[in-house]
């Protein structure tokens, strides 16, 4: 009789491991209350993951321990990721402002003003990249003089991507008008090719894109404001393969294994196979996904939409659907996903006014 119970009790058990894992899966390291909500982006280094408020403040996180630092930069950037490189922090603002800020102690290093719209950065050995309305620069890292500054046609509103001599992103952000892909010469400012993504009166209110751009191999991704992810070879611009999706797209496409994920404001996360367009998987959760790239760890797929929603990467099989909604304390704005499997979330409790940032160990 009891190993019938016991039988019985597995088959239970092994048929509901296809529903999602209930919130304890995960064991809080720590958590640490925020004064504001935070929506944007992070960057980590082997110690420290920053990330700004939505009003006023530049967060310094501690891995380990979850000590906080902070700086006042006011008004802070809800568009793309601080940029890290050779310990420096550089961080725009909605206000128009550059900072460069030193990570150790938070002080800001060097300050540039005078930038039109929202101020997004890249760096790398040569130079900082800085693009803002109808114009992108590149800038000494040591005061933030002028090397070049080039021209372009609209707002790009997410880190530009450096491969090898060539800088990419895209711009939109304007109403019924076409956006651009834009390839550049790091070293120049030289206009390698601009390529439309067309703003289309059926389908969006924006052409173009106010998300990032992914690359892998020779191509290069973008998720846009017209529903269609494109893929463009890397060198000419010339198109391989669009796939048009269920809504509009401001999450950077990612790619792991050969397979480009991206979600929409209709909820939807989609897995495009990178080489032909092809359909993999979709799955549909309850809120938009926007700014917050898709992160990795081992065979899943985390994205963000106000809850955590993790898939297995291949097959789309839903691995965790936390939230509020779902039974837990909070709902998230953002994450990062460390290759230790500790996952740090900035999250707001669902109901109240609270906020703060959270550390997982998978």
């Amino acid at each position: 009789m009891y190993s019938k119970l016991i039988f019985t009790y597995m088959m239970l058990w092994l048929l509901g491991c296809d529903n999602p894992i209930e919130p304890n899966y995960k064991k809080a390291v720590w958590i640490i209350p925020l004064e504001e909500s935070a929506h944007s982006p992070m960057v980590m280094d082997d110690r420290y993951i920053y990330f700004n408020g939505s009003f006023t403040n530049f967060y310094k996180i501690e891995k380990a321990s979850g000590n906080k630092s902070k700086v006042n930069v006011t008004p802070t950037n809800l568009f793309g990721s601080p940029s890290l490189f050779d310990s420096t922090i550089y961080n725009g603002t909605r206000g128009g402002a550059l900072h460069s800020i030193n990570p150790k102690t938070l002080s800001i290093i060097w300050t540039k003003y005078g930038f039109q719209w929202t101020v997004i950065t890249a760096a790398d050995e040569f130079a900082l990249y800085v693009t803002a309305e109808n114009r992108i620069s590149a800038l000494h890292k040591s005061d933030g003089s002028l090397i070049w500054s080039t021209e372009i046609i609209g707002k790009n509103s997410f880190n530009p991507e450096i491969n090898s001599e060539k800088l990419y992103f895209v711009t939109g952000a304007m109403h019924r008008q076409d956006g651009y892909f834009y390839c550049l010469n790091k070293y120049t400012g030289e206009v390698i090719f601009r390529k439309i993504i067309p703003y289309y009166e059926d389908k969006s209110q924006f052409g173009g894109s106010v998300t990032g751009v992914g690359i892998w191999n020779n191509n290069v991704y973008v998720s846009s404001d017209n529903r269609y992810l494109y893929c463009f070879n890397k060198e000419t611009g010339d198109s391989i393969w669009t796939y048009l999706m269920d809504a509009p797209s401001e999450t950077p496409p990612r790619i792991s294994e050969g397979i480009v994920y991206t979600g929409t404001l209709n909820r939807t996360c989609y897995a495009i196979n990178a080489s032909n367009g092809n359909f993999v998987w979709s799955y549909q959760t309850v809120g938009s996904i926007s700014r917050i790239p898709p992160q990795f760890y081992g065979d899943m797929v985390l994205f963000i939409s106000g809850a955590i929603i993790i898939c297995d990467k291949k097959t789309g099989k839903l691995i965790h659907d936390i939230s509020s909604r779902t039974g837990d304390k909070y709902d998230y704005s953002s994450v990062i996903w460390d290759g230790d499997g500790k996952m740090y979330l900035t999250a707001f409790e669902n109901p109240g006014d609270n906020f703060a940032v959270i550390a997982y160990q998978f």
